[in-house]
């Protein structure tokens, strides 16, 4: 079964996701920019070293989880303006799973 948000199969993952306490300003920067505004944040990625890189969500004023996939397995990270150090042998894919809208 696919992950995608229309299928059934992701209604408890979505439910499970929003039943976590999530600050008012959190969701208020979140729905402006994906509700009232045409502007993605932009997805930068950068190697850091000989197994490193360096991952940051440009263009937002907050954090946000995003699965990351790397030589070591998908993993949850807080993404935003800040970059955030992974190790990987291979380049990281950010959102393998497509939820996301961002400028790749």
């Amino acid at each position: 079964m696919s992950d995608s948000p229309t299928k059934t199969g992701s209604i408890p993952k979505i439910l499970l996701i929003l039943s976590k306490p999530i600050p008012i300003r959190i969701l208020k920067v979140f729905f402006e920019l994906y509700l009232f505004s045409t502007d993605l944040p932009k997805l930068k990625v950068s190697k850091r070293g000989k197994n490193g890189f360096s991952i940051s969500l440009q263009d937002i004023d907050f954090e946000m989880p995003v699965e990351v996939q790397t030589s070591e397995g998908i993993q949850r990270l807080n993404l935003g303006p800040k970059a955030t150090e992974v190790k990987s042998t291979s380049i990281p894919i950010v959102d393998p799973k497509g939820w996301i809208m961002l400028q790749k």
